[in-house]
């Protein structure tokens, strides 16, 4: 199975998670940042939508509230 991949990111700010914008769509949530990147997944990809996934953290990177996700969907 081939699959694309969309590295997003997802900021916290007064409880909620918003996510970055790809081709002009984003989502947010209050329940946490899994949530969100699931959310733009859904939209982004509707059936074909397979995971999130955090990527690591990096130790010389600044955060400042805001988590690094991977979006993966089946190729169409």
């Amino acid at each position: 199975m081939k699959t694309e991949k969309y590295p997003i990111q997802v900021r916290q700010a007064n409880g909620t998670y918003k996510t970055s914008s790809v081709h002009g769509l984003s989502a947010s949530c209050t329940a946490g940042d899994q949530n969100a990147a699931d959310a733009l997944g859904r939209k982004l990809f509707k059936e074909r939508f397979i995971k999130a996934t955090e990527l690591p953290r990096e130790p010389h990177l600044e955060y400042n509230g805001r988590t690094h996700w991977q979006l993966e969907a089946r190729k169409p």
